[in-house]
């Protein structure tokens, strides 16, 4: 990731999750704007300049069924979450471009807890200076939203759009319409968005990093619609 610090100084970058709220825009939204999208965003807008990993098995599940991926510009976090180094880099090895960071869960203690607290609410919004001086030592609670915000940051953006990421299920689904149905066969056991042990954590984390990009004049729009965004500057 340093070899990309400032290489989109004063730029705005979309950040793009895979809720359900994917569904209302257009596949070429996003054709000619500076994007990341987030694990199975890529099946929605695989045109994006980047694409996020931290989690083994998607990117496993799309080199398969979207081997164009390949040529593709990916943010990874090294190793992968819950994977050794030495998986995590044959995972990798016939991606063409590469940028490589350092995730951490649950900072600074490996303690979710610590979120709901000052010392990991601080935690969080203090990397954002980090992230702008090119520090790639990320962390994140619970989402790979937290990650791709320091990315954004670390790029040097100066408003970041995100939209699909609104850390909640809605009508009883977690992602947009055709990923809703992969997930269900990649993760049958996994708890839903809007569940007590993950929503609060997320949208916690997220709020603290935002809390930092607004101290040093990084504007966020998060988009809890697909029409509708709350702004933080």
């Amino acid at each position: 990731m340093k070899q990309l610090h400032n290489k989109h100084k004063g730029s705005t970058v979309w950040i793009v999750g895979s809720d359900p709220t994917l569904d209302k825009y257009p596949n070429d939204f996003l054709d000619n704007e500076l994007a990341i999208t987030l694990h199975m965003a890529y099946i929605k807008f695989p045109k994006a300049k980047y694409h996020h990993f931290n989690e083994y098995d998607r990117l496993e599940f799309l080199k398969k069924e979207y081997p164009k991926i390949k040529k593709k510009s990916i943010l990874v976090a090294m190793p992968f979450y819950n994977r050794t180094l030495e998986e995590s880099q044959e995972l990798m090895k016939d991606i063409s471009k590469t940028y490589s960071f350092n995730l951490h869960p649950y900072p600074p203690n490996n303690n979710r807890e610590d979120i709901m607290s000052k010392v990991g609410f601080d935690f969080m919004a203090n990397k954002v200076k980090e992230a702008i001086k090119g520090n790639t030592d990320f962390g994140g609670y619970g989402t790979c939203l937290h990650a791709a915000l320091y990315n954004a940051i670390l790029m040097g953006a100066t408003t970041i759009n995100l939209i699909g990421n609104g850390h909640e299920s809605k009508h009883g689904a977690d992602h947009f319409g055709k990923v809703e149905k992969l997930d269900k066969v990649m993760r049958p056991q996994a708890s839903d968005f809007s569940a007590p042990t993950r929503a609060p954590y997320m949208k916690r984390g997220t709020e603290a990093i935002i809390e930092g990009c607004g101290k040093l004049k990084i504007k966020v729009n998060w988009f809890k619609s697909h029409d509708e965004a709350v702004s933080y500057v």
